[in-house]
């Protein structure tokens, strides 16, 4: 099974009023350790099988504005 993440700052920007994300600001704040949640989409997705997942992360590296982290769901 393979997955890729959704980009929800584009998300965000095609649906301001019905898909919410954290400010900038509050990205900012974010620090190893933290958990964040995350949309996954699995491209393969039939019948039962949903075609997104939100799952928790842990956040074990932050440099600039790239992420790393451990699925934590």
């Amino acid at each position: 099974m393979s997955y890729s993440l959704v980009d929800c700052v584009y998300r965000n920007m095609m649906n301001k009023e019905t898909f919410q994300i954290p400010s900038a600001d509050d990205i900012s704040k974010l620090k190893v350790g933290d958990l964040v949640k995350l949309i996954f989409f699995n491209p393969n997705a039939t019948g039962e099988t949903p075609k997104a997942e939100r799952m928790w992360v842990i956040l074990t590296e932050i440099n600039g504005t790239k992420f790393k982290g451990t699925l934590d769901n």
